[in-house]
């Protein structure tokens, strides 16, 4: 099943999820520790990641020192 989400772009949706809203506001902790650890087990591969944009917002946690270092 893991594979067909992600042939429809569940990735899309988790990084909408994941990215600050129009005032800035990053979505709930909790909501984005799970999403991410959602994100370590999908078998996703180099196209999935081009085609989503997924691996720039997860850059964007990575590097944000306001996030805490469970999510980074």
């Amino acid at each position: 099943m893991q594979d067909v989400f992600l042939d429809n772009q569940v990735l899309d949706v988790i990084k909408k999820w994941l990215e600050p809203n129009i005032r800035g506001h990053l979505s709930v902790p909790s909501i984005r520790k799970r999403l991410l650890e959602i994100l370590q087990i999908l078998p996703i591969e180099t196209v999935h990641l081009r085609e989503s944009g997924v691996g720039r917002i997860v850059m964007f946690y990575y590097q944000r020192k306001s996030v805490s270092l469970e999510i980074r």
